[in-house]
């Protein structure tokens, strides 16, 4: 009985519990629960108009999102494209009409929308018209959402009309040119749209421009970038219709690249000012001009240059321009590049090296081509192929102070990478490599002072480098080793599945061998977090 009596007041008690939870809630101000509202998506805002407390707030969101993959989860009905959901273009029709805010902080458009029929031309069939009529309906109500926005003096504009797989440049949808007329705007993010701005460009407190696949010219991102007198950063990734990117802004202190040549275009950079530059795609194909105040710089390849000299010595050239700054990041197959240097020096005598030896060992044969950065961070799919690429590093940055690599797991030890079966034909002494190492490091004499390894640490030849530099950097005060940070902190969300794991005696087995290794240097500390 008294059991019975103990769970009924337990039961009133955690309801009034939750009452008064509820109670609190409510009573906070309208100006709190909707600045709560807009970290939800505007789908979920709108749905709590069925909560009493919450109501209308939703007609007072400072963020507008809407997505056409909520409706459509990337599954499309078997109708004739382009499709667009009606459910979706009215909740986007609704929720405008509804808005009550005076301001807009963020708004986000993600939509499927290019004009690929509509530019067929006049003779076209009936059938194919009346696309071509659906995709002017819905470019034309696009616009009307853009004008909306920018109205309600929209500060961050998000922009993505790219389609999935390819996108068509030719068939993009065009921006409307009161965008750039956006005095209040602080960050435009555009994806797969025309850009044609007519009239005088006003954007005079826009810090942030980025362009993903958009159509464009010299001239335009010329004007655009006039017109942004305090712009910081800027990022062109595949973007279509640029052979010279060139400004003097002082603003500008960032630039992110990615060129893509889809039919070998050359781009040629000269912007003095920017200190920041991070770069992908087809580097071979871009000329610097004038990148003088480079401080840190990071490099991507995204295609094998083996079966090219000339590819390859314009890669040379573009690392000569960056090798004044402090800081350069690059990236796995930027390592392989380097290791061709190595490896054709040990047989730059035979016959097969032919002229592409000559350009490849250009890099580190020539004294004016040593690099002048004090950090060095790099990411690592550890195999043999991989020791003579980090050797270079290290021999050709004599004044590198801090070195950090992210380690990567890799399924395939024993064969070159993709792209790459040509080193095969050359001997790489894996087990011993390290070892064999002869002449003068001077980054590990006189400079090397902090050395960061992430992620995979037990994976193949790992643990030869970490012996390697504690034995040779005289002047070492850190080592510091995690499996926890597998990649750079940026990265952590997008490759969590990915986390380095190990068992308890792994851990236990690769600490006790760590730790006696023999130090050059009496300051070395070792920070082992597993």
């Amino acid at each position: 009985m008294d059991d019975g009596v103990e769970t009924s007041s337990s039961c009133r008690r955690q309801r009034v519990c939750e009452e008064e939870e509820e109670d609190r809630i409510s009573r906070l101000p309208d100006s709190i629960l909707i600045h709560i509202l807009s970290f939800l998506p505007t789908i979920d805002a709108v749905r709590t108009v069925l909560v009493p407390r919450f109501r209308h707030l939703w007609h007072f969101l400072p963020t507008l999102k809407f997505d056409h993959y909520w409706y459509t989860n990337y599954h499309y009905p078997q109708v004739d494209l382009p499709f667009f959901h009606e459910k979706f273009l009215d909740f986007v029709r609704h929720v405008l009409i509804l808005h009550q805010n005076a301001t807009i902080n963020k708004f986000v458009l993600k939509l499927e929308l290019n004009l690929l029929y509509s530019n067929l031309g006049e003779d076209i069939s009936d059938h194919l018209e009346k696309y071509a009529n659906r995709e002017r309906r819905m470019a034309s109500e696009v616009d009307s959402w853009i004008h909306f926005a920018m109205r309600k003096n929209v500060k961050v504009l998000n922009l993505d009309f790219l389609e999935i797989g390819d996108s068509q440049p030719n068939a993009s949808y065009r921006l409307p040119s009161v965008v750039f007329r956006g005095k209040y705007l602080t960050e435009l993010k555009l994806i797969a749209c025309e850009i044609k701005p007519i009239g005088e460009i006003q954007l005079n407190c826009l810090k942030l421009l980025s362009l993903k696949e958009c159509v464009l010219n010299d001239e335009i991102i010329k004007q655009i970038i006039s017109g942004c007198s305090v712009l910081e950063e800027l990022s062109l990734l595949g973007c279509y219709g640029l052979s010279r990117l060139a400004f003097r802004n002082p603003s500008i202190k960032s630039l992110i690249l990615y060129h893509e040549a889809l039919y070998n275009e050359r781009l040629e950079i000269s912007c003095p000012g920017i200190e920041t530059l991070d770069m992908a795609g087809s580097m071979e194909l871009v000329d610097f001009v004038d990148v003088s105040s480079i401080v840190v710089s990071s490099t991507s390849f995204c295609f094998g240059l083996e079966n090219s000299s000339e590819k390859y010595q314009k890669v040379v050239e573009l690392l000569k321009k960056l090798s004044r700054g402090k800081m350069f990041r690059t990236c796995n197959e930027c390592i392989l590049a380097m290791e061709k240097h190595n490896l054709f020096y040990g047989i730059r005598q035979q016959r097969a090296v032919a002229c592409l030896v000559f350009s490849a060992w250009q890099l580190i044969n020539q004294p004016d081509l040593l690099f002048g950065w004090k950090y060095l961070e790099f990411e690592l799919h550890p195999t043999k192929w991989h020791q003579p690429g980090i050797s270079c590093l290290l021999r050709t940055s004599p004044f590198l102070e801090s070195l950090a690599m992210y380690i990567y797991t890799e399924s395939n030890q024993l064969s070159p990478p993709n792209g790459y079966e040509w080193m095969e034909s050359h001997s790489v002494d894996g087990e011993n490599f390290w070892s064999s190492q002869e002449g003068t490091f001077h980054c590990l004499q006189n400079h090397l002072k902090t050395v960061k390894l992430y992620g995979y640490i037990t994976e193949p030849y790992v643990f030869d480098i970490i012996e390697f530099l504690l034995k040779n950097s005289m002047v070492l005060e850190k080592l510091e080793i995690s499996t926890q940070a597998t990649f750079k902190p940026s990265q952590q969300a997008l490759y969590s599945r990915w986390k380095a794991e190990y068992t308890k005696e792994q851990r236990v087995e690769f600490s006790q061998k760590l730790f006696s290794l023999p130090r050059a240097s009496t300051r070395a500390v070792i920070l082992f977090s597993p």
